[in-house]
């Protein structure tokens, strides 16, 4: 489990994703280096399916942030320190869980030498301490770099995975909603690690993660996108992409594949595991 897999799962509540790609190269395994919260925390909002703003209860629980349709409010979705239960809070109430998780995260992130490094580096180029949530940007969005300059496109599309996490967390839901769609192009392409020029990307290999395809649903529904919006804005990223990466399959190609997947998705009660 990466680092960002651990932070991650503290501020949602979530397990690191298993729709991980491993291409021709073993990702690397860290254990978490966090210990649980006390439980003496004070508890933030109730463990109820309404709507923390009206006290309407909501036909469906959502799992991330989204618009009440009672009242017009963003309802958020956080995970509450101490007990681990995931609630549903305002905007004010998520800045307080913020917070009481923050309060203790630095002691114990400050131990992987990975975040420390990363923290240092942004201190010294900012002139100001970073932020919990730029040392977890600047860190898969670094490895990235490293793994295109080596051609190791299977792990460059993980990097890829973690950032969209981030933009998740912080609410940036279309930024997130465009990063999966790129993590799908990638993906419809076959990316593969260390095969040199000609075989960084085969589409033989090509998989698809249901995993993926369902936070691209989950998104763009929360967004409110109907499925030639989210064909659009797949294109848009795509084109840059292909342009920059010079992928086998073209955007225009590709997308009939993920459009197949959204419908089989669509299709599905639950997250697949």
């Amino acid at each position: 489990m990466s680092l960002l897999d651990i932070i991650k799962g503290l501020f949602t509540g979530q397990p690191g994703s298993d729709s991980r790609q491993s291409g021709n190269a073993a990702l690397v395994v860290k254990p978490s280096t966090i210990s649980k919260t006390s439980s003496s925390l004070q508890k933030i909002a109730d463990v109820e399916s309404k709507c923390p703003y009206c006290g309407c209860t909501l036909e469906k629980r959502p799992v991330r942030k989204k618009k009440c349709t009672n009242c017009g409010n963003f309802i958020l979705v956080r995970t509450r320190p101490g007990d681990s239960q995931k609630v549903l809070v305002t905007e004010q109430q998520a800045a307080q869980i913020q917070r009481q998780w923050q309060h203790r995260m630095p002691e114990e992130l400050e131990r992987d030498p990975e975040y420390r490094q990363m923290s240092a580096k942004l201190r010294v180029n900012r002139g100001t301490e970073p932020s919990v949530e730029d040392v977890c940007w600047a860190l898969p969005n670094e490895r990235s770099l490293q793994h295109a300059r080596k051609r190791d496109w299977g792990l460059y599309r993980n990097e890829k995975l973690d950032m969209a996490g981030v933009l998740e967390y912080e609410d940036r839901l279309r930024d997130a909603l465009q990063m999966y769609l790129e993590i799908c192009y990638l993906d419809v392409n076959g990316p593969t690690n260390g095969g040199g020029p000609r075989a960084s990307f085969d589409p033989t290999q090509a998989f698809i993660a249901p995993g993926i395809i369902w936070e691209v649903r989950e998104l763009s529904d929360n967004l409110g996108l109907e499925t030639a919006e989210v064909k659009s804005l797949f294109i848009e990223r795509g084109e840059i992409v292909h342009h920059s990466l010079r992928l086998p399959i073209a955007p225009a190609k590709a997308w009939d594949q993920i459009e197949l997947e959204l419908r089989v998705a669509r299709s599905r009660p639950t997250k697949p595991q």
